[in-house]
């Protein structure tokens, strides 16, 4: 029986006679005596073991058995490892990037582990294979790639060449052979479930269309941990028996790419298959209603569980609508300061609105040269969500910071003398910008980070500014891609204050106040830290006085920030209650 061509390595005999990984009980016996206390030592040895167990001759069926027993501690390594990269800011530091490299080669050395079982027993057995230790080994090597996929998507690099090419080969070989419904019993946030390799293949799908590179670590982790509930709400059917519309996705399966969205008029040649989510989206907008019906604007629990409302919102239109650019792309071509955070921004705007100094005394700034480059006539669009993830555009930004030998080392020595970050951008349209960076330090961004770009249009003039949120990450070599939405180009530096539950205010932290928007009726709306809530009550200082504020609709939760909508209580209430009197603790002393 013709073989699959999966990328695996070469094997030959061991030459030490008394190797034992291919002898499950000794292999038991092992893994019982492993260090767990010591990590560092348990990681080395599981992954010397995987790493030698696939380049040995073993049979097939004891090859699968040895994996299952390698199963337990692999997933207990890579679940404490994984606290070194996650909920941290990027770019990494030196050890935990590494930390975060050893964590995808174990994936990888388990993934290979898999695909060497399907291999050899083809090669063993021929049309004779055993068609459950296949399907056992297919869902297993799937389901590792899906764990392979998480973790580029939350250290926001790029995925592995020919991740999607083995993984649609061993799709279309179990539907071939009737194995792709056969139950798979595995271990998912530590309960036990059956599932097939149909719907591990559709999670891994789904999962890529959301676009997890636009996404919060968390966030990602929470879609992923999710997606088994999903699967049973949307087909996978062959593009022949299937009729196109633009609620549907295609997936090639002859070619290295995640699943695409289907543009109306397009041609296909080759093996398509067409993904419909149709029911999906409409069961994640009815879960939206539902939770706005209850006044729940923070989160929607249960079989979502616990997502924001506003990352459902955006996986409702990955699922359900078609990615469409919003605004036309140009060439630029500027220097321009950032600032990062609410309280930076905040400064920033204060000096600026008191003295036409420039914005050089800033701290913790960054400086960045644009030049937008248009490389076989493609630009990165920053709002073209759908290829975020995409190969081909990664290939784009990375082409657009190659260049001599001269210019790479005049970027890493300009940003020595500054002593500031030194960004370019890519592209810039209406919507935001694609900037590319060349950190020196670990730990500064994150998605949803709110940002503050710079510039002036000449040396006496003060500087133009736009308010924006970091919506996806990339990182490509020792390159960091951004795309950022600009929320407002006007912001007022305000503060507010906490009306506490005995009536007195709390300290005053820094917020902005983003104008209203007349064109789509929305209201002034005000940026603050992630400690407030909705119904809060609030003293807002601006440089026309004080007011007393009720917050009201949450319109985005990000990293760093929340976005309010707002109502304002009368002058009267806010003069009887913005100095209460300071007598209740004296009247039993009377």
């Amino acid at each position: 029986m013709e073989l699959l061509g999966l990328d695996i390595p070469e094997r030959t005999h061991a030459h030490n006679p008394l190797v034992f990984y291919a002898q499950p009980k000794k292999v038991e016996k092992w893994i019982a005596g492993l260090p767990r206390a010591h990590l560092g030592e348990t990681s080395r040895l599981i992954y010397k073991g995987l790493s030698e167990l696939n380049r040995l001759i073993v049979p097939a069926e004891q090859r699968s058995s040895v994996l299952e027993l390698f199963l337990e501690p692999t997933e207990y390594i890579i679940r404490e490892l994984k606290k070194h990269y996650l909920e941290q800011s990027f770019p990494l530091s030196s050890k935990n990037h590494k930390i975060s490299i050893l964590v995808l080669k174990i994936l990888q050395e388990l993934a290979i582990a898999y695909k060497t079982v399907v291999e050899t027993e083809l090669a063993d057995k021929g049309k004779s294979f055993n068609q459950y230790r296949i399907a056992l080994a297919i869902h297993r090597a799937m389901e590792q790639t899906n764990a392979i996929l998480l973790h580029s998507y939350q250290t926001y690099t790029p995925h592995p060449d020919n991740i999607w090419l083995e993984l649609h080969k061993l799709y279309q070989f179990s539907l071939d052979n009737n194995l792709h419904l056969i139950p798979i019993h595995h271990t998912r946030n530590s309960k036990d479930l059956d599932q097939n390799i149909e719907e591990m293949y559709k999670e891994i799908l789904l999962f890529a269309l959301v676009n997890p590179y636009q996404l919060t670590q968390n966030d990602i982790e929470f879609i992923n941990r999710s997606l088994h509930r999903w699967t049973p709400f949307c087909a996978l059917t062959n593009l022949v028996f299937s009729e196109i519309s633009t609620s549907l996705f295609t997936v090639n399966l002859d070619q290295d790419e995640p699943p695409s969205y289907h543009t109306s008029g397009t041609t296909y040649n080759g093996n398509y298959l067409v993904l419909d989510t149709t029911t999906l989206a409409n069961k994640i907008h009815d879960a939206l209603a539902v939770a706005k019906n209850q006044n729940s604007t923070d989160s929607v629990k249960d079989d979502l569980e616990g997502l924001s409302s506003d990352t459902l919102r955006r996986i409702m239109l990955s699922w359900g609508l078609l990615s469409k650019r919003n605004f036309k792309r140009h060439n630029v071509s500027s220097q321009v300061h950032i600032t990062l955070g609410i309280t930076e921004t905040h400064l920033f705007l204060s000096q600026r609105d008191s003295s036409d100094n420039t914005p050089s005394t800033i701290s913790n700034r960054a400086i960045f040269n644009s030049k937008a480059t248009e490389d076989s006539g493609i630009l990165l669009d920053v709002w073209d969500f759908s290829s975020a993830g995409s190969r081909n555009k990664t290939q784009v930004i990375s082409s657009n910071m190659e260049g001599s030998q001269h210019s790479q080392q005049q970027l890493s020595q300009d940003s020595q003398e500054n002593g500031s970050h030194f960004f370019k951008i890519t592209n810039e349209s209406a919507g935001g910008y694609c900037l590319l960076w060349k950190p020196r330090t670990a730990g500064s961004l994150k998605v949803g980070n709110l940002l503050c770009i710079h510039q002036s249009t000449s040396e006496n003039d003060t500087a133009d500014y736009n308010i924006c949120v970091v919506r996806w990450m990339k990182t490509i070599g020792d390159l960091m891609a951004l795309g950022v939405e600009i929320l407002t180009a006007f912001a007022q530096a305000t503060s507010t204050k906490l009306l506490d539950d005995d009536g007195t205010y709390v300290e005053f932290t820094a917020s902005l106040l983003l104008p209203a928007l007349p064109s789509i009726k929305r209201p002034a709306t005000l940026l603050t830290s992630t400690l407030y809530r909705s119904g809060d009550t609030l003293l807002l200082r601006t440089h026309n006085g004080e007011k007393k504020i009720k917050l009201a609709n949450i319109l985005q939760t990000a990293t760093t920030f929340k976005q309010f909508q707002f109502s304002e209580f009368s002058e009267q209430n806010i003069k009887n209650t913005e100095e209460p009197d300071d007598f209740e603790a004296i009247w039993s002393s009377l």
